[in-house]
């Protein structure tokens, strides 16, 4: 006996919430002025998160991410925000702020400040993400699982004096400069982090930011445009926006 077909299977609903987790760009470390006073950090860029975001299925969201600002000018260059927005709102995430590189306080952020430096020509470390600067060492950022795996996003970029250096705050921030041999670095890209202070001869660069967008697998993809990476892991899909682009429910 044959059995009646039912017709083909009830396409999956658009999702109607997700979660979101966005990170400004970080700043970039302070070159400093030779002789007088070694570079602070750059501030990693700020955190801003939600477990639900209401979405509407079949409308278009922009997704900004926030470039890294440059240490290789005075005042350095800021971090930009990082940003989901359509045509009637939109969410951000500031970036870590500029520095005078005659300054002995490492770069702030919107939610810390930056560290002050101690000991002769001393410039303290940026803030984090999650938490401020401390003397010469970057402030930490802050930890999530959103792409399954417990990362750290938005630290702060060290500082250092003539015989001290600063600790990187956790999060993709530029360097350590300890021990004082150790000239820093640039802050890695997509993790909000800010760069480490220099020596005199020109800091270094913070790291853009990024904008991670997860949901339920039970859910249809969305159709995403732009330098985005796409996964499954722990029943979501988790979209890892790189740069600007754009997804639709």
């Amino acid at each position: 006996m044959s059995v009646p077909s039912t017709g083909a299977a009830a396409a999956a609903a658009s999702a109607s919430s997700v979660e979101y987790l966005m990170i400004g760009g970080g700043s970039g470390g302070s070159s400093g002025t030779p002789g007088v006073l070694f570079g602070g950090g750059g501030a990693g860029g700020v955190a801003r998160s939600s477990p639900s975001f209401p979405v509407t299925s079949g409308v278009t969201y922009t997704i900004t991410v926030g470039g890294g600002g440059s240490g290789a000018i005075n005042p350095t260059g800021a971090g930009s925000n990082s940003r989901i927005s359509n045509a009637t709102f939109s969410a951000n995430a500031t970036g870590g702020k500029s520095q005078n590189g005659g300054s002995s306080v490492g770069a702030a952020n919107d939610d810390y400040g930056g560290g002050t430096g101690t000991g002769q020509y001393g410039a303290g470390g940026g803030a984090g993400a999650g938490q401020a600067g401390i003397d010469l060492n970057g402030g930490n950022g802050i930890f999530s699982t959103i792409t399954t795996t417990n990362t750290a996003y938005g630290g702060g970029g060290a500082g250092r004096n003539l015989s001290v250096g600063g600790r990187a705050g956790d999060g993709g921030s530029g360097g350590s400069t300890v021990p004082i041999s150790n000239p820093g670095g640039n802050a890695l890209n997509n993790s909000g982090g800010g760069g480490a202070g220099g020596d005199g001869n020109g800091g270094w660069n913070g790291g853009s930011g990024t904008v991670i967008i997860r949901y339920a697998t039970g859910f249809a993809n969305a159709v995403t445009t732009g330098n985005v990476a796409y996964s499954e892991g722990g029943g979501f899909r988790i979209f890892s926006y790189r740069a600007t682009g754009t997804i639709t429910f």
